[in-house]
């Protein structure tokens, strides 16, 4: 009902406005619904998420980061194949290809994060990793258009997935590392779920922004092609990836390294 409700409210806002009844009772009963929830978690015995873990100052920042992490990803997924597709008109398998070198590269820096991580820990790769999700956003809102370079794409999108390859891990381990060991599975099941509802609420903004920039560009352009306003919707969605990245880096900036107790 919670997140279910919250995600609905804002799939509709991409047609409606929010003083449309399926726009705001969804958004109440989504959020009267979490809070709740929450209530009742923090009064059980045996909570089925065990919320006290938000006691924790560094595994709650921790997850705030995780969450935008996902959110950038998810959101960036759904945006440039459908960009890629409807306005430079490539077929699904190129589309693929032309995102490859990023995803391949997310692979390759992963693991040499993970080994770096005990000797930097997450105050050096955090901010790194934001900074270029900053930069490579604000490429995409100044290049994409229906004859956009196809190299720039791979560029921006392979600096993208450099700085991801930064943020999950990092962000994910500094803050388990400060639990308690006996609240390491409840720390661990709260970042799952939250990486879950991440995806369904990244795509429901990704495509309600997409939605809301084609509307605004056609209410200025009535005779803008389909492939201008696929574009003109997708740089509209990244001006707020763009905005979510910064507010990530000033948030990476407050991130202290935890050592894990070895009792």
């Amino acid at each position: 009902l919670g997140f279910g409700g919250l995600m609905y409210s804002l799939s509709n806002i991409a047609e409606k406005s929010f003083n449309s009844v399926s726009v705001y009772m969804p958004f109440i009963v989504g959020a009267v619904s979490i809070i709740l929830f929450s209530i009742r978690q923090m009064k059980m015995k045996q909570p089925m998420i065990n919320l006290r873990v938000f006691k924790f100052p560094m595994f709650t920042l921790g997850t705030l980061l995780l969450f935008s992490g996902m959110l950038l990803i998810l959101s960036s997924a759904i945006l440039l194949p459908m960009y890629l597709k409807a306005s430079l008109l490539f077929s699904a398998t190129v589309a693929g290809m032309i995102l490859l070198p990023g995803s391949a590269m997310n692979a390759f820096c992963s693991p040499f994060v993970g080994k770096l991580f005990d000797k930097y820990g997450a105050k050096k790769f955090l901010p790194l990793g934001y900074l270029l999700a900053v930069i490579s956003s604000l490429l995409f809102v100044f290049t994409i258009s229906v004859d956009t370079p196809i190299w720039q794409v791979i560029l921006a999108h392979t600096i993208f997935f450099i700085g991801v390859s930064m943020i999950i891990m990092p962000a994910q381990t500094n803050g388990l590392n400060q639990l308690p060991r006996k609240l390491y599975g409840d720390g661990a099941a709260v970042m799952s779920t939250l990486q879950q509802i991440a995806g369904g609420i990244g795509t429901a903004l990704a495509i309600t922004l997409l939605v809301n920039g084609q509307t605004l560009h056609m209410e200025k352009f009535p005779n803008a092609t389909p492939g201008e306003l696929m574009a003109e919707g997708t740089k509209h969605a990244y001006i707020f990836i763009v905005g979510l990245s910064i507010i990530g880096l000033i948030l990476s900036f407050f991130v202290k390294r935890v050592h894990v107790e070895k009792d």
